[in-house]
């Protein structure tokens, strides 16, 4: 499923709520976590889990909720406000979407004692320190050189792995899209994902006649 940085979020009744403006991504498992909504008619910025979304394009990304569902989602105050969220089951309905659920096991969740297996829990500083939020404004950098910034993230509805990047390179002229495999990059942050490889290798990705093995 791919996550189009600034695509309109659409909810199942029609109504558009706001705008993606970041993709929240746990570097444990190289996984997407949850989408940022923000700057439409909730007037906050929210926290979408992936399984609330339906079909998207690169225009519009909907929801499998309704706008008054939607008017119930939790808001975003950065990585750290999703580590309770994270730690609770999904929701089992529909009508449940947007409503915090009960946590199954107050033991296993982020900042307790002592987790279900009987190991110390990690608290929930620790926990949101593997999360981390990339948008527009988040770089691309190639070994060698910067390359542009991200414009997609493409990633596996069922495991919730992301697939590729897609970063938005600028010229004089114009701006192309190149797809990036997700084993190329050795650093996310907030503000830059690093890659691996060269701009030479970068462009050969982009050419569909020179295109590395992945």
């Amino acid at each position: 499923m791919r996550l189009d940085v600034g695509a309109k979020v659409i909810t199942a009744d029609g109504m558009e709520i706001g705008r993606l403006k970041e993709v929240v991504i746990d570097r444990r498992c190289n996984a997407v976590v949850a989408l940022v909504v923000g700057d439409g008619s909730l007037g906050r910025d929210v926290a979408v889990m992936p399984e609330y979304l339906g079909p998207s394009d690169s225009r519009a990304i909907s929801l499998d909720l309704t706008v008054a569902e939607a008017a119930c989602l939790p808001d975003y105050r950065g990585p750290a406000s999703l580590v309770s969220l994270l730690a609770k089951p999904a929701p089992e309905s529909v009508a449940e979407k947007g409503k915090p659920p009960q946590a199954a096991d107050e033991s296993a969740r982020p900042g307790s004692k002592v987790a279900a297996t009987g190991q110390p829990a990690e608290s929930e500083e620790q926990a949101a320190g593997h999360l981390v939020a990339v948008g527009g404004e988040t770089r691309v950098e190639a070994m060698d050189q910067a390359i542009g910034t991200l414009d997609q993230v493409i990633f596996d509805r069922a495991t919730g792995r992301v697939g590729r990047f897609v970063v938005r390179r600028p010229t004089a002229l114009t701006t192309w899209p190149v797809p990036l495999p997700d084993d190329w990059v050795s650093t996310i942050t907030s503000q830059r994902i690093q890659l691996v490889v060269t701009l030479e290798e970068v462009e050969k990705m982009s050419n569909p006649r020179e295109k590395p093995a992945l």
